[in-house]
């Protein structure tokens, strides 16, 4: 089974441009995340996890609950530097598709829990600025927890 923030903390220690990373929920309030964010001088990496989720059918003997998840990928930029800001924003991009990168090949070897992975919702979008002056990127993608058809007695009046 995934775990977002476990794969999240592991990922964060591999990658050399990160200096710090936590934790956060989609019902997280935002201030508390931005003044996280604002007192980190090098690149944050932030593990969003969301509550909410979608149900899916490929037509086949089972339905998956998607969940979505999101990555902040973040580096400090002086306030106004639009040129420092294009600069960490390809940063960022590099840094997430060897994210992607690393999920796919543990989506493949059935590691990290990513067996449910839908290779098919990678989104990345341009982030920023959160806290006082991080830019970057969020790397969005959803996985499943997969589901038959088969009722539980026990849920059900006769």
């Amino acid at each position: 089974m995934y775990n977002h923030f476990e794969y999240g903390k592991y990922l964060a220690g591999k990658l050399i441009d990160i200096t710090e990373a936590f934790d956060a929920s989609s019902q997280s309030d935002p201030q508390s995340m931005d003044e996280k964010i604002t007192r980190i001088n090098g690149g944050v990496f932030v593990s969003v996890d969301s509550k909410d989720g979608m149900i899916n059918y490929s037509g086949s003997e089972c339905m998956s609950l998607g969940s979505a998840y999101v990555f902040l990928v973040l580096f400090p930029v002086a306030s106004g530097n639009s040129e420092a800001e294009k600069q960490v924003l390809e940063k960022a991009k590099a840094i997430a598709k060897q994210i992607v990168k690393k999920m796919m090949l543990d989506f493949e070897s059935n590691l990290s829990g990513l067996e449910e992975l839908d290779p098919s919702s990678f989104e990345i979008h341009g982030v920023g600025p959160l806290g006082e002056c991080h830019h970057g990127v969020a790397i969005v993608f959803e996985v499943g927890d997969s589901f038959g058809f088969k009722l539980d007695p026990t849920m059900w009046r006769d």
